[in-house]
Formats: structure tokens, C-alpha cells, sequence
């Protein structure tokens, strides 16, 4: 894991061009705050995209979720946007190309070997984290179908959390023709 204080986050960006640590610093000192989950998520994982420093801040995102109540909505959200960031971890490890998995990064943007293996450790405690979410509280459909494709993700079955991601639920509705996209 990189800590925070590394002049190397310096040359991993956030999706807007930004430094991540200090929206970091703010979700690890206070977990409820709603808006610096937001500003954090919009930053590493913005429209379905990863950045350098999604992958940097992937440890840090579980820890903070974890600090969370196993029924919290919050917690889901964060963890299931783990999920996303680790996905494409393991997509780019397994092969595919940076376009495939949605990883945005100026050309020749090296990870630092603490960012791989703080990725590789936050999968690990994921697993663990999601398992306790999806076994806590009630959840509807759409929260259960995130919970099983970040579960998924965990055991390096990214495709397997696209698919389940994808699926549509019953009663979802296509916004362009009107049909029932459900089973």
C-alpha cells in the first residue's frame, strides 16, 4: 500500500486530473460524510472509468467501507465501487487492454510495486468485506445484484461480475422501446 504522505501519488491521478489524498484523508477521519464518499468516488470511478489513482486509493476504500455498519447503504455503494476498480485490475492483469477495462491513464504511467500489492491485499479483504454486507441486513435486488458481481470479483471472476452487473432485474424497463428487460 502507498501511504499517503508518497510524493509518487503525485504522478497518479484521480479522473479529473486531481490528487486523491485528500479526499482520502477526509472519508478515513470521518466515514458518514456522504459528501467525501461522493467526491472520492466521482474522482476514482467516474462513469464506469479507473484512473491510476483508483488503484492507490483501492486499500484506503476499503478500509474506510469496512469502517462502516455491515448494513449500511453507504458501505454497499463503496465496496461495490471497489469491486469496479479491482475488476479492472484483474481484466488489465489477465491480459486485456487498457480501452477493455476502462483504465484512463496517461501513456506510460507506471504503478508503483506498494500500489499492486495494497490491490492485491484490498482484494483479499473485499472478499471478506462484501460476504459480511451481502450476509447482513435485507437488500433489494439491484443491492443484491452488486454484491454478488463484487463477490464475484473477488474470487477473479471479473467477467462473471459484468454479466451479473449487466443482467437486467425484473421490472426494469427499457427507457428507448418501453420493453420489460426483466427475466
Amino acid at each position: 500500500m502507498l501511504k499517503l504522505d508518497d510524493p509518487r501519488w503525485e504522478d497518479l491521478r484521480g479522473a479529473f486530473d486531481d490528487d486523491v489524498r485528500e479526499v482520502l484523508r477526509a472519508v478515513l477521519r470521518d466515514g458518514n460524510d456522504k459528501g467525501s464518499w461522493d467526491d472520492l468516488s466521482y474522482s476514482v470511478y467516474h462513469q464506469g472509468s479507473t484512473y491510476a489513482a483508483s488503484f492507490a486509493a483501492l486499500p484506503y476504500l476499503v478500509c474506510a467501507a469496512t469502517s462502516l455498519a455491515p448494513d449500511s447503504l453507504q458501505r454497499a455503494v463503496m465496496l461495490s465501487i471497489a469491486a469496479s476498480i479491482a475488476a479492472a485490475h484483474l481484466l488489465m492483469k489477465g491480459g486485456a487492454t487498457a480501452k477493455e477495462a476502462d483504465y484512463r491513464a496517461p501513456k506510460g504511467t507506471q504503478l508503483p510495486p506498494e500500489v499492486l500489492s495494497g490491490v492485491e491485499s484490498a482484494i483479499v479483504e473485499l472478499r471478506r468485506a462484501v460476504y459480511e454486507t451481502l450476509c447482513t441486513g435485507t437488500w433489494d435486488k439491484v443491492y443484491r445484484k452488486y454484491m454478488l458481481a463484487a463477490l464475484a470479483t473477488t474470487f477473479d471472476l471479473p467477467r462473471v461480475a459484468y454479466v451479473i452487473e449487466t443482467f437486467a432485474s425484473e421490472g426494469e424497463i427499457c427507457p428507448d422501446c418501453g420493453a420489460d428487460l426483466g427475466p
